[in-house]
């Protein structure tokens, strides 16, 4: 089977000075935060989850900080967030199953997720969604409440039909009544002593993915976005592409879809659309502009300004070549004993300042495996890497200088 790591350089201070360092911790990270799952706003400050860790970036100072492993979380691989500015509250989920709770007075460890005996499937928290001082935690096996301000999980509900459980996608606290969505269907009851009998539970069919709420309800599938009350959803005239994420505010419902972010008045009239031209993962209102969380360029304001800490393109790697203060990472990897493991990423280098990542890469049609890239120790600049691929024409060894490619030494053919 194939072995592949996450990119989790975390290096002691004393070994590698020449990266930035955290002045309460002996750790640095050397994550990716490109890969923005879910954000939130406080007084024109933006807190953003990504895979491994969580940054803040204030709008008005420019200023960026980050919390990973390396200096308070307890876990990378993170699945699912929210945070509630009235208690000033973050809650990360992770794939584990387990929670960091996020205050002011530290990061707290929750690992006693509800699980039934006879449920074997995944732990992982897909949603996370607060209201007041509690929070809906959505799980393969159903919907669990956990208590804020106690820090403890309180009522669930197992999803359990008979035969199998089902999954719950997301989840909404709306007038202390939990909606939350299945692969096939609507699902509310309010919170109280039935609670967690799931006969007791309201069902309505329909295949949405996406659910939030405010004074109503917003639901989406992939391609149509519902809004309302049960029993009087309306549904916006457009039909999107693939959408990623729904937000409600106030005054407005925020629409990811595959490429793009559209805003709506709370009857569904469009107010502006915004062309990202990549993959995007949520968006959200801050200070009466859309902020865009995409997959590889971290948090995008309107004008595709983009906000991250600095860090590798990805959280992805094979194998690291070190020289002096540089560090070029590879990104591909075998499955089983020869079969190309393909990425479609490139290397990653930092020259001792920052991360760059080459352009070469992203405007390749090759769907790339790179197992080595080494510089010439005469001449860092110059680097050589290997593509190992079974596409024709794809595999060989490649020469860049100051990441831009120079020449291909192709098995199946030389040229420059």
């Amino acid at each position: 089977m194939m072995k592949k790591n996450i990119l989790v350089f975390l290096l002691l201070l004393s070994y590698f000075s020449v990266f930035p360092q955290s002045t309460n911790s002996k750790w640095s990270d050397l994550f990716s935060y490109n890969n923005v799952l879910a954000f939130k706003e406080k007084d024109g400050k933006i807190i953003a989850a990504t895979e491994n860790g969580v940054f803040y970036y204030n709008t008005i100072s420019g200023e960026i900080t980050k919390l990973s492993k390396a200096n308070g979380l307890h876990e990378v691989k993170i699945s699912a967030f929210d945070y509630d500015a009235a208690t000033n509250t973050a809650i990360i989920g992770y794939k584990s199953g387990n929670l960091d709770v996020v205050t002011a007075d530290g990061v707290t460890y929750v690992v006693d997720i509800p699980l039934s005996q006879s449920y074997t499937g995944s732990k992982t928290i897909n949603n996370i969604s607060i209201n007041g001082d509690k929070a809906v935690i959505s799980v393969g096996y159903g919907v669990s409440i956990f208590n804020i301000t106690k820090k403890e999980f309180g009522d669930t509900c197992f999803f359990f039909n008979g035969t199998s459980y089902e999954k719950v996608l997301e989840a909404t606290i709306k007038d202390n009544t939990v909606y939350a969505v299945t692969e096939n269907s609507l699902k509310y009851h309010p919170i109280d002593v039935t609670f967690s009998v799931y006969s007791n539970w309201n069902s309505v069919a329909g295949n949405y993915t996406q659910i939030d709420s405010k004074a109503a309800l917003v639901l989406s599938n992939n391609n149509t976005v519902y809004y309302g009350n049960v029993g009087s959803l309306s549904s916006i005239p457009q039909s999107f592409t693939k959408i990623k994420d729904i937000k409600i505010t106030d005054s407005q419902i925020i629409v990811a879809d595959q490429t793009k972010v559209y805003a709506y008045t709370l009857t569904g009239t469009l107010q502006k659309t915004i062309d990202i031209a990549e993959e995007v993962n949520t968006a959200f209102v801050v200070n009466n502009q859309v902020y865009t969380g995409t997959k590889l360029s971290g948090i995008y304001d309107e004008s595709k300004n983009s906000y991250k800490p600095d860090g590798p393109y990805s959280n992805i790697s094979y194998k690291i070549s070190l020289l002096d203060n540089q560090l070029w990472v590879s990104t591909g990897g075998r499955d089983g004993y020869n079969t190309p493991f393909y990425t479609g990423l490139g290397y990653y280098h930092f020259d001792g300042n920052q991360w760059n990542y080459p352009n070469y890469f992203k405007s390749s049609t090759f769907v790339w495996n790179i197992l080595d890239v080494v510089p010439n120790p005469s001449k860092p600049s110059e680097v050589f890497f290997t593509n190992y691929s079974f596409n024709l024409g794809e595999k060989g060894i490649y020469k860049m200088d100051n990441n831009v490619f120079v020449k291909a030494y192709n098995l199946q053919v030389c040229y420059k």
